[in-house]
């Protein structure tokens, strides 16, 4: 008489065991992969907001200057601009901004905006973070290049793994004034 035996073999149980892993493996795969596709998602979407927050203050500022300085400024500034607040009489207020990399560790820092006017006004602003700069570098680095009457802005952020180089083009105000 035979007796019914009960359970598994060892050869189900090691089949088992490697489907086991081999669909544990792949979902932790999928996990690393999703993990990294977030953090290059949020990488990118930082430093496009730093690349916009940088072009949308340093548009501003030139659309209202009457004098832009884009070369032979002191290291590490890259833009100097200044504008009048015209006024009657004694009234007219001067501003004068300057936008420098500070900061700077392994060619990358922090773009500030440095204002001040004739009102005693002086403020330090940081405006974009994760900005690469190495002047020995212009072709790939921050950098601002004033001709004619415009001014071409060249951003380049770095943040994780992810590099974004913006290039805007802004127009400097037309002088109406007939000076």
């Amino acid at each position: 008489m035979k007796t019914k035996e009960a359970g598994f073999t060892f050869l189900e149980i090691l089949l088992a065991a490697a489907a086991a892993i081999i669909i544990l493996g792949g979902a932790v795969m999928l996990i690393f992969q999703t993990t990294r596709i977030i953090r290059d998602s949020n990488d990118g979407f930082t430093a496009l907001q730093n690349a916009a927050s940088a072009a949308s203050w340093v548009s501003r500022d030139t659309r209202m200057a009457d004098s832009i300085m884009a070369e032979d400024l002191p290291y590490p500034e890259i833009l100097a601009v200044a504008w009048t607040e015209w006024g009657f009489g004694t009234d007219s207020v001067y501003h004068s901004v300057t936008y420098a990399i500070a900061g700077l560790s392994g060619d990358i820092g922090t773009l500030k905006r440095m204002h001040q006017s004739s009102t005693g006004l002086s403020e330090e602003t940081i405006i974009a973070n994760n900005i690469y700069y190495d002047p020995a570098l212009p072709g790939v680095s921050t950098s601002a290049i004033y001709q004619g009457s415009m001014l071409s802005l060249k951003v380049v952020v770095l943040v994780g793994e992810v590099r974004e180089v913006r290039e805007y083009q802004i127009y400097h105000r037309p002088d109406f004034r007939g000076d």
